[in-house]
This record gives structure tokens, sequence and C-alpha cells, in this order.
């Protein structure tokens, strides 16, 4: 067993130790998947006549997911699991699963989807990420806290991903959406102190704020002036600003998202492969998986 499996197989513990309830909060490179097949492999040995559940958020993901049994020769394993995205998963209430898997389990953290823990029983919940908000380790600590933790200097020591550079760059809100923000953020407390309820249509509206905000674009500009002659990933939140980064960015960059076919997105792929762009602009959707 090498470093990377022992570590994997310590957090695994550490789930089972919570009542198999819990999140594996692990920097990308760690093996997520890999550990979450582990799990399921032990749920379905203690109990093969029950499903497991597996949640991914695109059917891209899908796919690379249930590749994964095949890369580790657990193919056998599939036949026993249920593999949905995250916009059917209302569909799965009343259900019983011996094991359910969350993969990006951030993606969850809406006002429709969280009543999921509460209409859906499992024996075991495992859910698996690399870039949970404070906000959203409050929204599902009640259901699943985080069990085991493993940051970029954690891993980087192991040298399990390549050296990085961290540039903080500072963003302001305009004053129309400061004044949007204290807005919703009053409502949020609000809600909270008078009802005891989270207003969770409030908080995905002050994050959409945040993610979007209009400074971003130029700080997109002076970011990639940075690396002149390097080619690079911009992530955003949603298609909208996806396009809005290539259009401030101009020849230099394009749009990837869904609103594009799978022709469109393979030939602005290319364009990128070929050299004939530095920058893919995309939601951060692609960041997952």
């Amino acid at each position: 067993m090498d470093r990377r499996e022992t570590l994997q197989r310590a957090g695994l513990n550490k789930w089972a130790k919570n009542n198999c309830k819990g999140i594996l909060n692990w920097v990308t490179g760690m093996g997520k998947t890999y550990a979450a097949i582990l799990a399921v492999e032990k749920f379905i040995d203690l109990h093969p006549e029950v499903p497991v559940l597996i949640v991914c958020p695109t059917t891209a993901i899908v796919d690379n997911f249930q590749q994964e049994f095949v890369k580790f020769k657990k193919e056998h394993l599939l036949k026993q699991c249920k593999f949905i995205c995250y916009a059917s998963i209302k569909k799965e209430e009343g259900n019983s699963y011996s094991l359910v898997v969350l993969d990006e389990v951030h993606n969850i953290c809406t006002d429709n989807k969280m009543p999921f823990f509460t209409e859906v029983k499992a024996k075991g919940i495992l859910g698996l990420s690399a870039s949970l908000t404070d906000e959203q380790v409050r929204m599902l600590r009640y259901y699943i806290p985080i069990v085991d933790m493993l940051t970029m200097d954690e891993v980087g020591e192991e040298g399990f991903i390549a050296d990085f550079t961290i540039i903080n760059y500072p963003v302001y809100l305009s004053p129309a959406e400061r004044l949007k923000y204290d807005e919703l953020t009053e409502g949020i407390d609000r809600s909270w102190q008078q009802f005891h309820k989270q207003s969770w249509k409030k908080i995905g509206q002050r994050s959409k704020l945040i993610y979007s905000a209009e400074q971003k674009l130029r700080a997109a500009t002076d970011v990639t002036n940075l690396f002149e002659e390097d080619r690079g990933i911009i992530f955003s939140l949603s298609k909208q600003f996806a396009e809005d980064v290539a259009n401030t960015l101009g020849d230099s960059c394009v749009a990837i998202h869904s609103g594009h076919t799978k022709k469109q997105r393979a030939s602005r792929l290319q364009l990128f492969i070929d050299g004939k762009v530095r920058q893919l602009s995309v939601p951060k959707i692609y960041d997952e998986g």
C-alpha cells in the first residue's frame, strides 16, 4: 500500500467511525473517486441486495466515475450502482439505498436540493469535495460534517500535485452591488433570527452577486497580462459570465460551455490545444470531476 492509499484509507476509517456519514474534503489529485469506490465495495459486500446511489454534477462526470470503476478493476460493482445528476435529485424522494455517494457535494447546497437528506434513506452518506466554502460547510454539517481534510499544502509536501503559486487579487463591489449585497445579507439574517430558517434562495443570490461582480472582468485582464506567454483556464460561476470574460479578453480567449454544441466545444478546445488562443473561459462546473 503506497502513501496515497494509506491516507485514503485513514480518511475512510474516520468516516466509518462517524457512522458512515460525512465528507472527505480532499484537494484535487488526492483520489476521492478511488476512496468512494472502496466505500461502495464495502457496502455492497455488507448489503448485497440494496442498491448504491452515486450523484454527480454532470453526465460527463458520471461517465468518468464509471470509467474509474473499470480502471481499478471494480466494474463488477457497477450493476448494483445507480448514477444520477444533481438536476434530477428531487426524483429520489422516498427511495432507500445502502450507500449514497455525493460527488462534488457542494452542488447539493441549494434550496430545492437540501431536502434530499430527509427524503431519502441511506445507511451511509459519503460526500466528496475539494472546494467547500464556509457557508456550504455550515449548511451540510448537520447531515454530513467534514470527517477528513487534506489541504494543498499537505498534499504538496507528499508530492501528489505539481508546484503552484496563489495570487490574491482584491475585487471590490460597485456601489449598486454593495447595496444589493447588504440587502440580501439583512434578509438572510432576519430569516434566521426570526424564524430559525436559512434563506437558501437569498444565500444563493448573494453568492451569485459576489461571483459575478463587475470588477472581476478587469481583474481577469490584469491577471492574464501577468502571464502573457502562458496559457490558462479561467473559471466563472455561470455560462454568461464565462462569455463576458471571453468578450473582455478578446481574440486571446474563447468560451466553452453547455450552450455550445458538442462540435463547437470540440473546435474551440482545439484552438486552445493548437495555441491559437491563450485562454479558455469556462463555467465552474468544468473544474469538477
